[in-house]
Formats: C-alpha cells, sequence, structure tokens
C-alpha cells in the first residue's frame, strides 16, 4: 500500500501537478519529515529521512543514562556560561576556554554576530552556504553581498575572483565560508585558508568560518591556529551533527578572549540549558565515538558514490562531510520535482536545494545513512531514473 495518497492511473501527471510550494521541508532547511507527513497524509513513523544533515553512524551510548534521569537535570538552573562544558571541551581541543562561547546551537552565534558587526559595513557571504547567515544580517540591516562561488567549474579562477572582491569592496565588513560548507561538503585547501585569513587580517575584516561538519573531515583541517590567532578570526562550530543531537541545541564559538565577552554580553541568561550542558560534557568523554563515527561514514559514503555513479542521468560531487550532494542532468524541468515526489511516496525524503542561492531544482543533498537504508535509497533512485528512460 503506497504511503501517500496519490492516484496509481497516472501518478506521473498527478505529481507534476503538485505545487513546490506543498513541500515543507523546501523553505529553508532539511529534517523536516513531520510536516512532510502532514501535508501529504505520510505516515511519519515510515519515511526514511535522508534530508537532515546529521551523524548516521547514531547516537553516543553515554546519553541514554543521562536521558533516563532527565529530570534531576532539569530541576536546576543551568550553569552560567557552561563553565562545566567550557572547560571539558576546552580541554579536548587544547584551545584556552577564554577563546570559547557556548551556544544555543550554532543558530544562536550566527544570529548574534551581526550586534558585534562594524557600524555602516556589509558582510559578503560565500554561497552555496547555510541560509541563516543571510537571514541573521538582514534581520538587523546588515546589508548582505554574496559571492557565488563555481564549485563545478574553475576552482582556481573563481578562488582569485573571490579575493577580488574582497580587496574592491567598499565597507566590508567581514566574509563567511563554510568549512566544509553544506550543501558541497568541499573543505577549502589549507593555502585558501590562509590566503584568505592574510586578508582579511590586512583589511581588519571579520573572517567567519562556519565549521559544524569539520569533525566528519577531520579536526587537522580546522582554520583554527593556535600558532597564528588573526583577531578578528571567529569559528563557528555544533555538537548536533556529529552527536546526532538536534534537540537538544548545542554549539560553540571559537574566538579571541575580546570577542567572546562581547557576544557574551549580548547573549540571553542561561542560553544553554542544563540537559544540554550535561549531555554535551558527557559526548566529549567518549573518545573512540569520532573515530567509529569517521570509519562508518568513509565506508558508507564510498558505497553511495560508488552506486550513484552507476545511475545514469545522476552527477555526484565530491564531499568532505557527512553528506552528498547530486544533480539531476537533465533538461525537462519538470523533472526534478517528479523525482522527488516519487522518492517521497516511497517514503524516503531527500533535500532539495533549490533555495540555496546558487542552485536549482536539480540539485540534491542526502545523508550518509547506514547501509540498509543506503541501499534502500540507491535501489529506488535506480528504478525512478529507468522509468524516466535514463
Amino acid at each position: 500500500m503506497p504511503l501517500l495518497t496519490l492516484s496509481e492511473n497516472n501518478p506521473r501527471e498527478i505529481i507534476d501537478k503538485i505545487a513546490w510550494e506543498k513541500i515543507p521541508s523546501y523553505p529553508e532547511h532539511g529534517g523536516n519529515p513531520s510536516s512532510l507527513a502532514k501535508a501529504f497524509d505520510v505516515r511519519v513513523e515510515k519515511l526514511v529521512d535522508f534530508s537532515a544533515s546529521l551523524n548516521g553512524f547514531g547516537i553516543p551510548s553515554v546519553i541514554k543514562p543521562i536521558m533516563e534521569h532527565w529530570q534531576d537535570a532539569l530541576s536546576h538552573y543551568p550553569e552560567p556560561e557552561s563553565k562545566s562544558f567550557i572547560q571539558k571541551l576546552s580541554s579536548n581541543l587544547e584551545v584556552p576556554s577564554g577563546q570559547l562561547l557556548a551556544c544555543n546551537g550554532s543558530t544562536e552565534l550566527i544570529h548574534l554576530l551581526p550586534r558585534i558587526w562594524p557600524r555602516g559595513t556589509s558582510v559578503l557571504s560565500v554561497v552555496p552556504c547555510f541560509s541563516e547567515y543571510s537571514r541573521a544580517f538582514r534581520s538587523y540591516r546588515i546589508p548582505v553581498q554574496t559571492f557565488h562561488y563555481d564549485f563545478q567549474n574553475n576552482h582556481s579562477n573563481t578562488f582569485n575572483q573571490l579575493k577580488h572582491s574582497i580587496k574592491s569592496l567598499p565597507s566590508l565588513g567581514g566574509i563567511i565560508i563554510g568549512h566544509p560548507a553544506s550543501p558541497m561538503g568541499m573543505l577549502w585547501n589549507p593555502t585558501e585558508i590562509c590566503e584568505l585569513k592574510s586578508l582579511c587580517a590586512t583589511k581588519n575584516i571579520f573572517f567567519v568560518v562556519d565549521e559544524t561538519f569539520i569533525e566528519f573531515a577531520g579536526m587537522e583541517y580546522s582554520s583554527w591556529d593556535e600558532n597564528y590567532i588573526f583577531s578578528k578570526h571567529i569559528v563557528i562550530r555544533s555538537l548536533t551533527k556529529l552527536y546526532s543531537i538536534p534537540g537538544i541545541r548545542l554549539g560553540y564559538g571559537v574566538m579571541v578572549p575580546q570577542w567572546k565577552s562581547l557576544i557574551e554580553s549580548r547573549q540571553v541568561p542561561w542560553s544553554v540549558n542544563s540537559l544540554a550542558q550535561q549531555i554535551g560534557t558527557a559526548v566529549l568523554d567518549d573518545s573512540t565515538f569520532v573515530s567509529s563515527s569517521r570509519e562508518f561514514l568513509l565506508r558508507e559514503k564510498s558505497y553511495l558514490v560508488e552506486q550513484l555513479k552507476t545511475i545514469g542521468g545522476i552527477k555526484v560531487f565530491p564531499s568532505d562531510a557527512n553528506f552528498l550532494l547530486f544533480k539531476l542532468e537533465t533538461e525537462d524541468q519538470t523533472f526534478p520535482k517528479r523525482f522527488f515526489l516519487s522518492l517521497l511516496k516511497k517514503g524516503i525524503v531527500i533535500r532539495c536545494c533549490q533555495n540555496f542561492e546558487g542552485m536549482n531544482p536539480s540539485f540534491f543533498r542526502i545523508m550518509v545513512r547506514d547501509r540498509e537504508d543506503n541501499s534502500l535509497l540507491i535501489s529506488n533512485i535506480q528504478d525512478i531514473m529507468n522509468e524516466e528512460g535514463y
């Protein structure tokens, strides 16, 4: 029995008539299967969600005993400034606690950045990237300029154009890059990071680096270097992705004490709740989880890449993160919608990337899940592409 209440007489015709606007996962973020279930009368417990960018390896086992005694955590006010969590984080990262700021998810820090941005300046966002940056700065009426990074073609030429933009834009307060960026998942190389950092230091502007997926690539690729601390370099990270705890809302920033103190003074009191503080401290003690997650990711991502490359009409892009970006190579403008809804009809949710600046409905992002789910996805994509004649 199909999950969706669509006519079986001519499903292609029915799917073509469904407006994109009815798909609630499209406007901003992935990981919203409950809204899809409500919109399309789908049994949400049957959906396999590839749209979120979480760790397919699962949740650390150290979280379970905390959740069994969650009432203990919630019966007290959180620690001010999340001191125990920050101390543990400082020890793990070998970064002084005075350079670390705990936040209610990385999104809180994103929305605090405009409050320290130099007045009368703009921000340059390298896109495609997380949409919350533009939303945060525009909500404070700070001009947002975008640089469209051509990740499909001439990389070196595009990087030179980016440097030229940074040098030539008037009243620029800083730039924002993803490392790796969603939805592409590719790291900047160390030379590029050094050049951007040096250029921003010369111009005395902020260099904001979103590293919410850096653990999947390896912390050795981080843009933060204790041997060279540029005062306006701010790194944004999250525990949500690596530990698969999006409901907990826990992230942190790395920056010099000057900016930490200023941003902290603009946070609401008890920004990070007690349960998040306990869980954050506990997962940092799990020394084997990260290495096991990376082994799982490398194995399953390789499988997905190899399988997708065998399917006609699909171009898959390299990724250093826990997700993959692929593109439907078609001139049929109606096909991406049919493709998405055909998978949804089979109980599979993927992330359409049309709302990422610089992308169109032909681009899709998928989370790397376990072999059973990944095989299910591949099998259904193959069936759909075969039905469409690819």
